[in-house]
């Protein structure tokens, strides 16, 4: 026969077990609500002090702190960085704020509490808040540098629970990685619009190249095309022909190029006996060393007065440049 009141006994044990699991269930839902609305509220905020600054809104207004502000730690001050308050729009409330020394010790582990205010002194009249303590959650972030959070709470209010801290924490880094992301976005940017610049001004300084190479080498082709000589230029392995002027494909040969040399100027099937390529190539290390020569050419019946020296040429190793003149 079951006992009625144990029954009810066990019935109330579960209930308050129930009721826990619920009341546990409904913190962890407004905590993820308040890190909903602070990621909502900082989402397309380019100016990171703005983003602190909507940070600090929602935790002041959502979490019930009187004050809360970030500040810069320098090397002989805090700077504020922005602030909000629930009791005064005068922007210079709560500063100078001081810590002694031993708190930046204590924050070496994490968020510190001091209940007292004993060790954080700021600056409130007396007449509007007088705060009770302090949360400090130190950060650092590319755009401020060593920074610290500092929430303020009223007179009389409950201690902050574990939680509740853990909470806290981590929303300001929430706010920290935003604010990276949107330093490196920025930088990014930068460097591309740097980028972008050069490549800018490298189409345009290789546009002026070319046009100044097309217009030397229009100058060049005019001077060649014009001069009183046969000019060509002869691939040193292959003896083909890799340019001739004007003069030289109206009165030797029309479609020259591709062709050897010693078949358009002597009729021959092989290189000439007295051909200058291995002279030239013997003397390839003396600069500007030039071979002059006189020769019969039969395919134009005439006598003609060459100078060949090697030059480059683009897509060969060595070629030679001959300018005959009819003497």
């Amino acid at each position: 026969m079951n006992d009625p009141q144990k029954e009810i006994e066990l019935l109330r044990t579960t209930i308050e077990v129930l009721e826990q699991e619920n009341s546990q269930l409904s913190e962890r839902a407004e905590d993820a609500m308040l890190l909903g609305l602070v990621a909502e509220a900082i989402q397309g905020i380019k100016d990171p002090q703005e983003v602190i600054f909507h940070v600090l809104e929602r935790i002041s207004i959502l979490k019930d702190f009187p004050f809360v502000t970030c500040c810069r730690h320098t090397s002989i001050s805090l700077e504020k960085v922005c602030s909000y308050s629930l009791f005064t729009d005068n922007e210079s409330t709560g500063y100078p704020i001081v810590f002694q020394p031993e708190v930046y010790e204590e924050l070496k582990n994490g968020p510190f509490i001091d209940y007292k205010m004993d060790n954080v002194h700021a600056t409130f009249s007396t007449a509007t808040f007088i705060p009770s303590s302090v949360i400090l959650i130190p950060f650092q972030c590319r755009d401020f540098g060593p920074s610290f959070v500092l929430l303020f709470n009223r007179e009389n209010s409950d201690p902050p629970q574990a939680s509740e801290l853990f909470l806290l924490d981590q929303i300001v880094n929430l706010a920290v990685s935003y604010l990276d992301n949107l330093f490196l976005t920025k930088e990014i940017d930068n460097v591309n619009a740097s980028l972008e610049d050069k490549i800018k001004q490298k189409t345009a300084d290789l546009t002026d190249a070319n046009q100044r190479l097309l217009e030397s080498h229009n100058q060049f082709s005019a001077v060649l095309e014009g001069i009183d000589a046969y000019v060509y230029v002869v691939n040193l392995e292959t003896y083909e022909i890799l340019y001739a002027n004007q003069k030289y494909k109206q009165t030797i040969e029309p479609n020259a190029t591709g062709k050897p040399c010693y078949t358009t100027l002597k009729n021959k099937s092989y290189p000439c006996e007295d051909c200058n390529i291995p002279n030239l190539i013997e003397h390839i290390s003396v600069p500007d060393y030039v071979v002059v020569t006189e020769s019969w050419k039969p395919g134009l019946s005439k006598w003609l007065l060459s100078r060949e020296k090697i030059v480059s040429w683009p897509g060969v190793n060595l070629a030679k440049l001959t300018i005959d003149t009819d003497i």
